[in-house]
């Protein structure tokens, strides 16, 4: 998959790059609103991960931008400020989940299951939610 991480704090956006590229997977960086807009833009990534609280635009302010172009891919919010208010505004503006930082790898790869069994059915299965 080709996927955009947006996301301004530089030492997490990496360790999220380097994960999804030992994956397997294309992986684009974009350091605020503004670039992560422009980079879904001009390069039609696959699936998102953006943070939520971002400078020039914020994440919230992305996903209703989105909407507003009528651009619908899987964007998976992510917040080290996390709460239910704002989990539930980033659900409304079309989020298909929402993580609060810090996260697991482990917690990471579940979702990076469900977005590719999503975008390409028949691929892979599902991931077992059982321990």
């Amino acid at each position: 998959m080709r996927l955009l991480i947006i996301e301004d704090e530089l030492p997490v956006a990496e360790t999220l790059r380097d994960f999804l590229q030992e994956e397997g997977h294309q992986v684009l960086l974009a350091g605020n609103g503004v670039e992560g807009l422009r980079a879904v833009l001009e390069e039609g990534p696959d699936a998102a991960f953006l943070d939520v609280v971002l400078p020039k635009l914020s994440g919230l302010g992305l996903l209703e931008r989105l909407r507003q172009l009528g651009r619908s891919f899987p964007v998976v919010a992510m917040s080290g400020h996390a709460s239910e208010e704002e989990a539930r505004a980033c659900l409304r503006l079309g989020a298909v989940d929402y993580l609060a930082k810090p996260f697991s790898l482990d917690r990471l790869g579940l979702v990076l299951q469900v977005l590719e069994v999503t975008l390409f059915p028949g691929k892979r299965q599902a991931p077992s939610l059982s321990t």
